[in-house]
């Protein structure tokens, strides 16, 4: 099947069922084969995985998956959507459907999780993941600029909140380019394929809260130095640092790698 038979078939399941993508769920269809082919080999399944597909649309994910692995527990919030789903994996044995929002419904125990992630609710996605965690490796679909944050160094542009919550949790790796052009409709940017391996000792989730908590008030004023900020957000804290003559002081926020923000988090709790 090439690219532009995915891209009709896709059209054709859309009017089938009466579907209109909506804009506001971030609704954009995968229809270019060799993207389908790249996100499948970058969760590198094995016939062992239980895989959670987060949104899973009209199933071009997870019709290439299931035949690769145990178990494909395939989750989508729109109705019409889920009938459509229904339809296409009833050939299955091995795809069970749950129609639910997933940043509502409890994480299942699963080896991988994989995502054509929708951009207007990817980053709670991605902390809830990052705090639910129990899987082994996790393949999204993000739109660039997000990806970018996860991706990002101390001390440049994108990096922030999310960045830091990320990489306490995850080792993360880029693992390909998605153009536009590979969706309908056609989305305003281009997408990152990346992959998430959670790491050990990884965070817990009362500290990954505190983190949370502490980059709120740190990266409101991210290109100031730590002391200034503290010395009025956080007055407590400023002064334990400063009997220690912590160099931390000096640093402005957005320099502060995740470790440091950690061991700030845990004198600030």
């Amino acid at each position: 099947m090439g690219v532009i038979s995915l891209r009709g078939d896709t059209l054709r399941l859309l009017a089938k069922y009466g579907i209109r993508p909506k804009k506001r769920l971030g609704q954009n269809f995968l229809v270019s084969e060799r993207a389908r082919d790249a996100i499948i080999r970058a969760l590198a399944p094995t016939n062992t995985d239980v895989v959670l597909e987060i949104g899973a649309g009209l199933g071009t994910l997870t019709v290439a998956l299931a035949p690769l692995v145990s178990k494909v527990i395939a989750v989508e919030v729109d109705r019409k959507l889920v009938e459509a789903l229904r339809d296409r994996v009833r050939k299955f044995g091995n795809v069970e459907i749950v129609w639910q929002d997933f940043l509502d419904m409890e994480m299942p125990r699963v080896t991988k999780v994989l995502s054509n992630t929708p951009y207007s609710v990817a980053s709670r996605i991605l902390v809830k993941l990052a705090k639910e965690g129990g899987f082994r490796r996790g393949v999204l679909v993000l739109q660039r600029e997000l990806a970018l944050r996860l991706l990002a160094k101390p001390g440049t542009e994108s990096y922030g909140r999310l960045s830091v919550i990320m990489q306490l949790s995850f080792e993360i790796e880029h693992a390909g380019y998605i153009p536009r052009t590979a969706f309908y409709p056609q989305p305003k940017v281009d997408s990152l394929i990346v992959i998430l391996k959670p790491k050990e000792g990884r965070c817990e989730v009362e500290e990954l809260e505190k983190v949370e908590r502490l980059t709120a008030i740190l990266f409101s004023q991210r290109r100031r130095k730590l002391g200034k900020v503290l010395k009025v957000k956080l007055p407590k804290l400023y002064e334990v640092l400063k009997d220690d003559r912590s160099p931390l002081l000096e640093k402005r926020v957005y320099e502060l790698t995740p470790q440091e923000i950690l061991l700030l988090s845990r004198i600030y709790a």
